[in-house]
């Protein structure tokens, strides 16, 4: 971080809803505290509109730092901290247009995992319940994914291949339309763990219980 000036760093998540990102905010404010800084928090909601009003104002209040996992990791208007010599450190996402340090899970290879224990239990009719694929982590895991069908000599079945936005609400609903189908999966890999959420309740509701 700069010269301390506010002593402040501002934190953007994408949805405080999910469980991981009030973790990762624990984590942040402990460090913050034994460095003397005191954290301010933003939800984006998954808008880059949001997320572009928030490091605007951001800026006007002097923040020292900003701790950011973008909902637009392509935004222009992430420069505007570049421009006004703020530092950021990117989380669970990358900043295509940003040289900054970014701290990230290796996605793919987690999973790629999750899908070669579905495989090893005896599926192939295999569906993923994709994130944004142009997140790092929508389109690492769906890169996983692939990997690990690829290996196993497995072919994509693009019906399988399902769109979501991270939400509870997308879990549920391409869940639904999975259930649709005329040839359905025996197992769904879903992209994160709000989708997951609304996965398991669709398959309760629908009282589908895929099976190998």
């Amino acid at each position: 971080m700069k010269l301390k000036e506010t002593n402040t760093i501002g934190v953007i998540v994408p949805d405080i809803k999910n469980p991981f990102f009030p973790l990762v905010m624990a984590g942040i404010e402990q460090k913050a505290r034994e460095k003397e800084y005191f954290t301010i928090l933003s939800s984006t909601n998954e808008s880059p509109k949001i997320e572009e009003e928030i490091v605007k104002n951001f800026i006007e209040r002097g923040v020292d730092g900003v701790i950011i996992t973008t909902a637009n990791e392509y935004g222009d208007h992430l420069k505007l901290l570049e421009e006004q010599g703020i530092p950021v450190v990117a989380v669970d996402r990358s900043i295509k247009k940003l040289e900054v340090d970014t701290v990230l899970v290796d996605n793919k290879k987690g999973a790629y995992q999750a899908v070669q224990q579905l495989i090893l239990q005896g599926h192939e009719k295999i569906s993923i319940i994709c994130g944004p694929l142009n997140t790092t982590p929508g389109l690492e895991r769906y890169l996983g994914y692939q990997q690990a069908l690829a290996d196993y000599k497995i072919d994509q079945d693009d019906r399988y291949v399902i769109q979501g936005d991270f939400g509870e609400q997308s879990g549920y609903q391409c869940t639904e339309k999975l259930f649709g189908l005329d040839e359905k999966p025996t197992a769904i890999f879903s992209s994160n763990n709000m989708m997951t959420i609304g996965c398991m309740k669709a398959l309760e509701d629908l009282n589908w219980e895929p099976k190998a």
